[in-house]
């Protein structure tokens, strides 16, 4: 019995001590509270009785400690009047029950705030990086190669790099950065809050091809020599970012161009126009162009060409041309505008590589111009075509295996006879020879005279065989030769 009674007070005493904290306004047991508020509003409860004298208004709480301060104004319903009070809080128990916290400002214990970072675990975000400049054959400039970050921080959590290789890479991502190369790398969410030191995400740009034009000019300004003035500017830029592998090779970084190959070209043309008209209303027209123009190329670093064309172009007062002359100088001047040298391409066209175009049993390989591919296979193809059709002697064999046989095999003694549209169809004569034409004479005595046909006849029917005989040669002749024959 003893035991039990020493068990039970144990329990007792182990509840007792860890209770949760509470409040309790002074001297009064009914205002035990969990919270500071909660008791001096139990106690204004018990002050606000409807026998009560007086109506009792909370103002504010306080806390320091293990002790707080409830202030309060009382108006007392006979005379109108209010006045201001206070009255202390105890804090008791020991402690707050996990997971619950102490809030010291509050002075109460609340439950901790989820973590928000918890749902960020496993997921992904893609983060663009710039890798570095590229240099001829796609070689990452040494000084230029910077690593990706090795997290990031989004929404005060953090994502750590999957130390995978980037998935995708390309180019001209950041205005006129256009000789650099970014790819984009991944990223896993390990639902922990982070620092501020590490980065935000660069979130990839869609990486569609664009083109961007624009043609401004000024206002035209006249100056005291009454010669009009103004200036123009147009640009014409497209770029499409491409695809490029990029990795460490032998030690040294670089990418290599896929499909479809990164290129981009701008031209930005500045002209400059000055006009004079003369007394006797001739006109002159001076006019200054700078033509810039950039070629970027696969993973090669880009290039720019400029040129600066200077002309003068003159109008009669009737409204004819007076003449016009221009020069070019600078390297993007085309041959046609230097005297002495043949004209170029403007721009510069893919270089065409191709195999096996000689060669009619090999398959053709081809690279560069799709179009111009595309033109050598289809003449390739005709004039392997024609080498065919001409080889006689590769088919000669063909040719003798088709007329053997039985009915290709003349028979002795037997006559041949000649087609029967040789025979007649080729006939414009008669077959029988024309009747003696005979006539009479009234004079000396009226005799009789008679022509006959016979010797020509005669003559016309050995001429017919003759002919006959050369047409067959001659057919013969030509069927042979038509099958490969000499």
């Amino acid at each position: 019995m003893r035991a039990l009674v020493l068990f039970l007070l144990a329990l007792t005493m182990s509840t007792a001590q860890a209770e949760d904290y509470y409040w309790q306004y002074y001297g009064y047991n009914i205002t035990k509270s969990p919270s500071p508020a909660g008791a001096c509003q139990l106690m204004l409860d018990y002050w606000n009785r409807s026998d009560s004298l007086y109506v009792d208004t909370m103002l504010s709480v306080s806390v320091s400690g293990s002790s707080g301060t409830c202030y309060y104004q009382t108006l007392t319903k006979s005379t109108g009047k209010t006045a201001d009070h206070s009255g202390q809080l105890v804090r008791y128990g020991n402690g707050c029950t996990a997971p619950q916290l102490y809030d010291a400002t509050a002075g109460e214990c609340k439950a901790p705030e989820p973590d928000k970072c918890e749902p960020t675990i496993g997921q992904m975000v893609e983060h663009q990086h710039k890798i570095g400049t590229l240099s001829e054959g796609g070689v990452v400039l040494q000084n230029t190669r910077t690593e990706p970050p090795g997290s990031l921080c989004q929404g005060s959590c953090q994502y750590a790099s999957t130390g995978e290789a980037p998935s995708r890479c390309y180019r001209f991502m950041e205005g006129d950065d256009q000789n650099s190369g970014f790819c984009v790398f991944r990223y896993r969410g390990n639902g922990v809050a982070c620092p501020n030191t590490d980065p935000t995400p660069n979130v990839p740009p869609a990486t569609l091809p664009t083109r961007e034009k624009s043609n401004e000019c000024t206002n035209k300004v006249t100056d005291a020599e009454g010669r009009t003035h103004y200036s123009c500017l147009a640009t014409d830029a497209f770029k499409e970012p491409g695809n490029m592998q990029c990795g460490e090779v032998n030690g040294q970084f670089g990418c290599t161009e896929g499909k479809p190959s990164p290129s981009k070209k701008e031209t930005e043309t500045k002209t400059e126009v000055s006009e004079q008209t003369a007394s006797d209303g001739s006109s002159t027209t001076s006019t200054t162009t700078t033509t810039t123009t950039t070629n970027c190329s696969g993973v090669n670093a880009c290039s720019s060409t400029t040129s600066v064309t200077n002309g003068t172009s003159k109008t009669n007062a009737d409204g004819t041309s007076g003449g016009e002359s221009s020069t070019c100088t600078g390297t993007g001047c085309k041959a046609s505008d230097k005297p002495g040298e043949e004209d170029k391409e403007e721009e510069e066209e893919p270089e065409r590589k191709a195999s096996g175009t000689d060669d009619c049993d090999a398959p053709l390989q081809c690279a560069g111009d799709a179009i111009d591919c595309a033109m050598v296979q289809q003449q390739k193809k005709l004039r392997c075509e024609v080498e065919k059709q001409g080889d006689f002697e590769k088919h000669k064999g063909e040719i003798e295996a088709a007329v053997q046989g039985d009915k290709f095999q003349l028979a002795e003694d037997l006559e041949v006879e000649a087609p029967s549209f040789l025979n007649s169809g080729t006939r414009f004569l008669p077959a029988s020879c024309p009747p003696n034409k005979t006539f009479s004479l009234r004079t000396n005595g009226g005799r009789t005279f008679a022509f006959t046909y016979e010797p020509l006849c005669a003559a016309a029917s050995d001429l017919g065989v003759l002919i006959l005989i050369g047409t067959s040669v001659f057919c013969a002749l030509y069927v042979g030769r038509a099958f490969g024959g000499e």
